[in-house]
């Protein structure tokens, strides 16, 4: 009898020992980070995260940007490990930091920071010049085209150029022209997630679009793509509503006649 309860208080003990295990929130240790901290538009990022106070075995990495996981390694018997972002843009800048766990988690789980930070800066080219956009409306249809015209200023020599589209500071298209003043671009069957806003930038050396920012937006504009389904809805569900009306009036129209019908003949039955 005495084997069997303890049997049972072992068999409690370990439950109540794992549960507690899955239930304990993670524990997340702070790495160094080393690396760059700028970088160009279109390069790679190198960032090496190193443990230097742990003799335990089978880490598992995670770089983190802005506090949030980005990235998992899994070291095994190693100490350090580098990430390598490639083809980096300027919505990669941010802080980055390295952390390490025992325990695998998903990196966006994750959340903290390391032992040191390194804010990375990636830095679009600064074109010679603004341009002038114009655009016949500011309103599109969904499945429609976007019509853009740069305009190169006159006081501006005839030479070969290059004229960028940016969408809300980001390159986006490009076309090279040769003396002209004017270029013309057409952007197709554009979507929801087309509007933003618009505006040109132009220089005398090509450059890669990744690489292409506009920081100043001197001259630009708001273009709005909007999904005429909702219009669509809209109209069909003041249909809706008007049909409701409509049944309803007749159904009190109804029950108004039988009302006055039955009181007509009971006036007739009283006399």
């Amino acid at each position: 009898m005495d084997a069997w309860h303890f049997t049972i208080y072992v068999f409690i003990v370990m439950t109540v020992s794992v549960s507690s295990a899955e239930g304990d929130p993670p524990v997340f240790r702070p790495a160094r980070i080393l690396g760059s901290s700028t970088a160009k538009p279109g390069g790679d990022i190198y960032l090496r995260c190193v443990i230097f106070d742990s003799t335990e075995s089978s880490h598992h990495m995670y770089l983190c940007k802005n506090s949030v996981g980005v990235r998992l390694k899994v070291l095994g018997n190693n100490d350090e490990h580098t990430f390598i972002l490639r083809n980096v843009s300027v919505l990669d800048s941010g802080n980055y930091t390295c952390v390490y766990s025992l325990n695998k988690y998903i990196p966006d789980e994750v959340t903290a920071s390391g032992y040191n930070t390194i804010h990375i800066q990636v830095t679009g080219i600064h074109l010679v010049k603004n341009a002038v956009i114009q655009s016949g409306r500011s309103s599109v249809r969904k499945g429609e085209d976007i019509e853009l015209t740069c305009s190169i200023s006159e006081s501006e020599k005839p030479q070969l150029l290059h004229v960028y589209v940016c969408k809300d500071g980001l390159g986006k298209i490009s076309k090279s022209l040769n003396g002209q003043r004017h270029s013309h671009f057409s952007i197709k069957n554009v979507n929801v997630k087309d509007s933003g806003v618009y505006s040109c930038v132009y220089s005398a050396k090509k450059f890669n679009i990744s690489e292409v920012t506009d920081t100043e937006r001197e001259n630009s504009m708001f273009i709005q793509v909007y999904d005429p389904q909702w219009q669509i809805n809209l109209i069909r569900l003041q249909c809706s509503f008007g049909v409701v009306i409509f049944a309803c009036l007749i159904v009190v129209f109804d029950v108004y006649s039988t009302k006055c019908r039955f009181s007509k003949i009971h006036l007739r039955s009283s006399f």
